[in-house]
């Protein structure tokens, strides 16, 4: 069974997390913090960086500071492989994080992990291997990611 995934404006989310506690009246604390969190809002450079698309720079920096020696995930791509691959793969890098940044989805698999219990005695884990898969709550729940 696959879901659909739906896409929800940011004013809809605007209007349901206002409205989530809205019979009750606010404190001067929470109108205050309401207060300048609206000022903030109304401040149109307050993240810049975000405007703009990713840049080849910033991916490669960024597969720079990746771990060697890290197992693969069920792609079986490992953080070695990225690096030396950092040229060849930058147009699809590059096509792939940005259009995650204008349409704000992000495939499930980067939301599932892998747990592979190990255990004290060595010839019993070689043995009794497994590994399995688990999937966040946040996809469980709602099957979208915010960022």
């Amino acid at each position: 069974m696959t879901r659909e995934k739906i896409k929800i404006s940011e004013n809809n989310w605007l209007t349901y997390f206002r409205s989530l506690h809205s019979n009750s009246p606010l404190g001067p604390i929470q109108q205050s913090i309401m207060n300048d969190l609206n000022l903030l809002e109304l401040q149109k450079e307050q993240f810049p960086s975000l405007d703009y698309l990713i840049t080849e720079n910033e991916i490669f920096i960024a597969a720079k500071k990746l771990q060697n020696n890290k197992s693969a995930f069920s792609d079986k791509r490992k953080n070695e492989m990225i690096k030396a691959s950092i040229q060849e793969m930058m147009p699809a890098y590059l096509k792939l994080f940005n259009s995650i940044l204008t349409s704000g989805i992000m495939p499930n698999t980067w939301c599932r992990g892998l747990i592979t219990p190990i255990s004290v005695n060595q010839e019993e884990e070689m043995n009794h291997h497994t590994t399995e898969e688990f999937v966040s709550p946040a996809v469980w729940e709602n099957n979208f990611v915010l960022f």
